[in-house]
Formats: C-alpha cells, sequence, structure tokens
C-alpha cells in the first residue's frame, strides 16, 4: 500500500510541475534574532510535528478522488498561459488609466482631481488585488473579526514590543480596525490610528457604545505615500498584507513605514507563509494552485522569508523574528494546542470559501473540483499534522536617523 500511494503522489507531483515567471527583488543578506515560540508549557509547537506524511487508507482507495485531482491539475495547466496574457493585459489596463487620469487632471481643479484619482484607482487596485477575498462581503468580516481573537489568544496579546507611553501608534491595513479600537483602549493617553482603503465603522465592529475619543479611522492605501509626516510615530503595526502587496513594492511599502517613524519607533509586522507544510498530495495541490493564482498579481508565496532583509535595507535595526507554528485541526495531544488546532482549522475553512472566487478565476477549475478538493484539504490537514506558519518582525528605526 505504501508504495502505491508513493507512486500516485510521484504522479501528482510530476504532473503539477509548471514553469511561472515570477517578480524579484534584490536584497542583501541580514542576520537577524530568531526565536522559536513556545505555545504550550511543555514544548515547542515543532517538537509535536510529525515528520512522515499520513494518509487516510480510505482515500487512497478511492480512485474517484485521484480522478478529480487529475482533473483540477488538467484544467490548472490549460490555464497557465490564460494567467500570463491576463497579467499582461491587467498591466496595460493601468498604464491606460494612468494615462487617462493624466489627461483629465489637465481639467480639473486640485481637489476635484486628487479625490477622483483617488476613488477611481481604489476600485482598481481592489479589483486586482483585494477581491482575492470576498472583500466587503459580511463573511469574510466575519472571518476576520475572528481570525483577530484567535491570533491574540495564540500569540498572547496584541504586540510583542515594549511601549513606554507611546503618543501616536498606526495600524497600517487595519482591515476591520479591532486592534486599532483594542490598543486605543489599552493605551488611552495614545492618539491611535488604522488606515485602510475601506476605512471600517463603528458600527461594522458590532459596537453600541461610541469609540473612544484617541481613536480613528482614515482611509489611505499602504501602496503610495502615507498622508503623515517624517517621524510622526512611535510604533507602526501591520498584519495580514500577503495578498494586498506585489512583492516588488514591498521594500516601498517598508520604506515609507521606516519614515513615519519617529527615531527609536518600533515596528511590528505579522505576516504568515502562504503554502502549507507537511503536506499530502491535496495540500500540495492546492499549494500550487496558489502558486499559479498569486503570479497574477505578482505575489510571492515565500515572500515572508525575504522580510528580515527588506526591512534591513530599508535601514531598520535590532530586528527579531518570532516563528509561530499553529497546528490546522485537532490532531495535537496537547490541549491548548488542540483548542489552536480546532479554531485555525475553522478559519481555514472560512478562508477556502473567501477565496473560491479568486482562485476559480485564476486557476480554471470548476465550482464542483474546487469544493471537492477543499473538503479533502481539510481532511488532510489532520492526517498530516499540518501547521501554519506565522512570523512576528519586530525592528527599531535608529536614533540617530
Amino acid at each position: 500500500m505504501g508504495n502505491q500511494i508513493a507512486k500516485e503522489r510521484d504522479v501528482v507531483h510530476k504532473r503539477r510541475r509548471l514553469k511561472l515567471s515570477s517578480g524579484t527583488v534584490s536584497v542583501h543578506k541580514v542576520t537577524p534574532v530568531r526565536h522559536r515560540v513556545v505555545l504550550s508549557n511543555n514544548s515547542p509547537q515543532s517538537s509535536s510535528l510529525s515528520p512522515l506524511y499520513s494518509v487516510n487508507d480510505e482515500m487512497m482507495k478511492s480512485r474517484s478522488s485521484m480522478i478529480v485531482f487529475d482533473s483540477a491539475i488538467a484544467h490548472a495547466e490549460s490555464a497557465a498561459e490564460d494567467i500570463k496574457k491576463q497579467q499582461e493585459r491587467m498591466k496595460q489596463q493601468r498604464r491606460e488609466r494612468q494615462s487617462t487620469h493624466q489627461s483629465q487632471g489637465s481639467t480639473s481643479d486640485t481637489t476635484s482631481r486628487s479625490t477622483l484619482s483617488s476613488a477611481e484607482d481604489d476600485v482598481d487596485t481592489c479589483g486586482d488585488v483585494c477581491y482575492v477575498y470576498d472583500y466587503g462581503e459580511e463573511s469574510e468580516h466575519n472571518r476576520q473579526l475572528r481570525q483577530h481573537y484567535v491570533l491574540k489568544q495564540v500569540f498572547n496579546g496584541n504586540h510583542h514590543v515594549k511601549l513606554h507611553q507611546p503618543r501616536r501608534i498606526l495600524e497600517s491595513a487595519c482591515g476591520t480596525g479591532l486592534w486599532t479600537l483594542e490598543m486605543a483602549q489599552s493605551y488611552p493617553k495614545c492618539q491611535v490610528i488604522g488606515l485602510d482603503m475601506v476605512p471600517p465603522t463603528h458600527r461594522r465592529l458590532g459596537r453600541q457604545q461610541q469609540p473612544p475619543p484617541n481613536v480613528s479611522y482614515t482611509h489611505g492605501d499602504i501602496l503610495r505615500p502615507l498622508p503623515y509626516p517624517d517621524n510622526h510615530f512611535d510604533f507602526v503595526y501591520q498584519r495580514d498584507v500577503a495578498n494586498v502587496v506585489p512583492m516588488d513594492q514591498w521594500l516601498d511599502v517598508i520604506t515609507e513605514l521606516h519614515r513615519v517613524l519617529r527615531p527609536g519607533g518600533q515596528i511590528q509586522l505579522v505576516e504568515y507563509d502562504l503554502l502549507f507544510r507537511s503536506t499530502g498530495p491535496v495540500l500540495a495541490l492546492v499549494n500550487e494552485w496558489y502558486k499559479m493564482a498569486a503570479t497574477t498579481i505578482g505575489v510571492d508565496p515565500c515572500y515572508a522569508d525575504r522580510l528580515p532583509a527588506l526591512l534591513d535595507q530599508a535601514g531598520f535595526t535590532r530586528i527579531e523574528i518570532h516563528d509561530v507554528d499553529i497546528p490546522i485541526g485537532e490532531w495535537p495531544s496537547d490541549p491548548l494546542q488542540k483548542q489552536f488546532g480546532f479554531l485555525y482549522k475553522e478559519q481555514m475553512k472560512a478562508l477556502f470559501k473567501s477565496m473560491k472566487r479568486w482562485w476559480l478565476s485564476e486557476v480554471g477549475v470548476t465550482p464542483e473540483e474546487y469544493d471537492r478538493v477543499c473538503q479533502e484539504a481539510l481532511h488532510e490537514f489532520e492526517e498530516c499534522h499540518s501547521v501554519a506558519r506565522w512570523k512576528i518582525l519586530t525592528a527599531t528605526k535608529p536614533t540617530n536617523c
């Protein structure tokens, strides 16, 4: 049986090898401080992971599963050229829109031109990037709220830097705005600002009382210069923007965050590895889907590993990385980790639903194939002892800047 599984897995992997071009960013080496975050009182999360890969016998006995995977792979392979062509069309459309905006600018006043350009460009950006998720849908909003609480529990708090009477804090790409609100409550004498292309409202946060006076939400695009002066904030926080920031713009984003931080100010980035670890054939296929779809928006699935060097290149010092492996599923024996795994698996269910439209569009599989593969992937999380690796990166802006 083991040989049969190995052969079938090799077939899947062989057929899945696709040559897709992706953008690169030149970075130089940096040696940050790296930590292994412990999720229980006994041992690091990684120590309980099995290095072996197991597959449910019943699943492998069912040839229909492999037929579904083969069909999905075939659709994906035939869509590869379409993805490349679509990427070129998107670039051409952006150039045409920029040209149109510039020509319109000569016949309108400055305020109207700025408002029109900002609104139209935000719609364009959402169409190209934010639609990875069902952004704006109630279900996606609720998923992000639950993710905040899950990560806060796993990370044991909202931040991993020491703050000494901060005066101004910025959450870049604040999403639901819940982190912003909680930080304002924790630091009532500090002005806490959440910036997002679609700023949250107090009603969407489900709060009956008025927000504290020291919290505010503003409109802004993190891919553009931030609307704040130099050396303005004591602490800048940014989380989970992988599908919003193309790889070739990450250095610009981090450099801009460096600009608005005061000398001695601190930054915290919280990101995760986009590709699943400890995979069987189903999750390996999902990884390939992600790689293919990511090329259309310029995202590097391995972007998180390159962030320390980019922080260094932008001028930050005292760079530290905290790796946190969160189990996906109830496979851990430790009760606390089992709880984390249950919560995170529920997050993955919601994430699969939220990303369905994007993957159907970019990878070319049918809705039935997508649903079947995602359902099998949820089983494989348990069988393969899968984990999601999150990275908490902290750094400091030098005092002599």
